[in-house]
């Protein structure tokens, strides 16, 4: 009887270690890729196409729009999970009517961005430092400042820590870290066990593609960065709960101040208060 129930407990493991690792590798597959028929062209005549090369040989495309003054500001403004430079075509004009060049890429893995795969911020900040150098090499100004919304939003923050080289930055919706968020979003799915298969899936990502998603952290990042930040969150966000925020305003309260817009969703701000979001980006730029 002993011996039965031994081996039908060590059946019960071997098939949960079963299930947990399937569950893991299709959670990190589904989470690197999104279906090619999320994936959009550019809007007609947004901007002067750009594109330069990433670190793993992928080409990066974006739309270029020059500021008014050649030694004007500019802005580099960075879209979310699942959208591409389109989702930008809101905020480019209100860049543009104060001045504000803006250079609205597609994140890889987007768009029309080259890559299979987008990894929340592991290999995006690398993107983000080639595209800063691509303005300071054509362009006389020297004053860059980011924008960015949801993932968008977390890849700026861990672009913003020593030696970046943006003067502030604006971030509405973003994850802590991405842990965090990936916890919360299979929470919703299974509940209770989620911490169980994001490690799973972590593990699987480390060990298929060499991904250390635990360093995806905009959190590591802000709490010793130099760069005045901006946080906008809306208190009905469930995409990227507002706590999130609150997390990294704390971790740099000197450095960081938050926009709280009541009863704003996910990333919602400059829509659901037009004239607020362009007075306090464009005055949190210009400060510094």
């Amino acid at each position: 009887m002993k011996r039965r129930i031994r081996i039908l407990l060590i059946e019960i493991l071997v098939t949960s270690l079963l299930a947990i690792g399937i569950g893991g590798g299709l959670l990190c597959e589904n989470a690197l890729r999104l279906p090619q028929t999320w994936r959009n062209d550019p809007p007609p005549n947004f901007g002067y196409p750009v594109e330069i090369t990433a670190f793993d040989g992928i080409p990066l495309r974006g739309s270029w729009f020059p500021p008014k003054e050649p030694d004007g500001p500019v802005v580099l403004a960075l879209h979310g999970v699942g959208d591409s430079r389109r989702g930008m075509s809101g905020i480019v004009p209100i860049l543009q009517r104060n001045g504000y060049g803006v250079l609205a890429p597609d994140s890889r893995g987007h768009g029309v961005s080259g890559g299979t795969q987008f990894t929340f911020g592991l290999k995006e900040v690398d993107d983000v430092n080639r595209w800063v150098n691509w303005i300071l090499k054509s362009n006389l100004q020297r004053h860059i400042y980011g924008l960015g919304e949801s993932m968008g939003a977390g890849i700026l923050l861990q672009a913003s820590g020593p030696g970046t080289r943006f003067r502030a930055v604006v971030a509405e919706s973003p994850f802590a870290s991405f842990r965090m968020i990936a916890n919360y979003r299979v929470g919703q799915q299974i509940g209770f066990l989620s911490p169980v298969f994001v490690e799973a899936a972590f593990l699987y990502a480390r060990l298929k593609y060499q991904l250390k998603f635990s360093d995806a952290s905009p959190l590591k990042q802000v709490g010793k960065s130099a760069v005045p930040i901006l946080l906008i969150h809306g208190t009905a966000d469930q995409n990227i709960p507002i706590e999130h925020t609150r997390v990294l305003a704390a971790a740099n309260p000197a450095r960081i101040q938050v926009w709280v817009v009541p009863g704003g969703d996910h990333v919602e701000a400059s829509s659901r208060a037009p004239a607020e979001f362009e007075k306090r980006v464009v005055a949190w730029f210009r400060a510094n």
